[in-house]
Formats: C-alpha cells, sequence, structure tokens
C-alpha cells in the first residue's frame, strides 16, 4: 500500500491521488496477468500443433515451457503459472463444461486439445 499512498504538501494522505496511483497499478497488473496468459495459451497450442492428439500432462508442461524459454530463473512460476492455466482451461467432463481441454483417464490419457482459442468446444464422445 505504501508505494500507492501520496502524502499532499500538508503531509496527509491525499486519498484521490492515491486512488488514482493504486488503480494505475492495478491496470498494470491485469494488463501483465493477461500479456502472460496469452502467452501461455499461445505456447500449449504450439505444442499440440507440433504432436496432435492426447498426450501426458508432464510433457505438455515441458514443452510449453521451451517454448516460453523458461530459464532457470523463471522456470519454478512459469510452471505454476502453466499449471494454473490448464487447470483453469481443462475439463474433467471431455469438454462437456465448454472447456478448450479434456483431461482422459486410463492407459491412453493425458491430456487432449478440443479447441482452437476462439473457436467452440466440441465435447469428446463419452466412450473417448
Amino acid at each position: 500500500m505504501e508505494k500507492y499512498t501520496i502524502i499532499d504538501g500538508n503531509g496527509s494522505v491525499d486519498i484521490e491521488a492515491s486512488t488514482k496511483a493504486f488503480r494505475a497499478g492495478l491496470i498494470a497488473q491485469v494488463a501483465q496477468n493477461e500479456e502472460l496468459a496469452y502467452e501461455i495459451e499461445t505456447a500449449i497450442d504450439a505444442v499440440f500443433d507440433a504432436q496432435p492428439g492426447r498426450m501426458p500432462k508432464g510433457m505438455l508442461i515441458d514443452g510449453a515451457l521451451a517454448n516460453l524459454n523458461a530459464t532457470s530463473e523463471t522456470h519454478t512460476s512459469l510452471t505454476h503459472a502453466v499449471e494454473n492455466y490448464l487447470r483453469a482451461n481443462t475439463s474433467k467432463d471431455k469438454g462437456a463444461d465448454g472447456r478448450r481441454f479434456a483431461a482422459i483417464k486410463g492407459q491412453k490419457g493425458g491430456i487432449q486439445r478440443l479447441a482452437l482459442p476462439g473457436q467452440p468446444v466440441t465435447a469428446l464422445p463419452a466412450k473417448a
């Protein structure tokens, strides 16, 4: 909070100026998060473009990290960001909920892309 607190000439907190500073910082943070989500989405789609079909989650994450040019300094934070993106966008009911990816259980399981960004999701049949 201190970095957004603006003190006026009398030594009092200028609430209006502080609110504007906080709003500007929040807008910048939201934009940064949206950019990272877009980069992650693009990196994951590149993995599926190179190897269509199902793949183990770990393999998908490793491929996305390679596409994101993860370094030893960014590896942990990018891994968490990719995992969070997949968690938010992976369906456990084979896409019936409109999510872009499906988690398939079983011997030939893994993560499968159901739709490209912006395209409607086609759910997998119940036996898939």
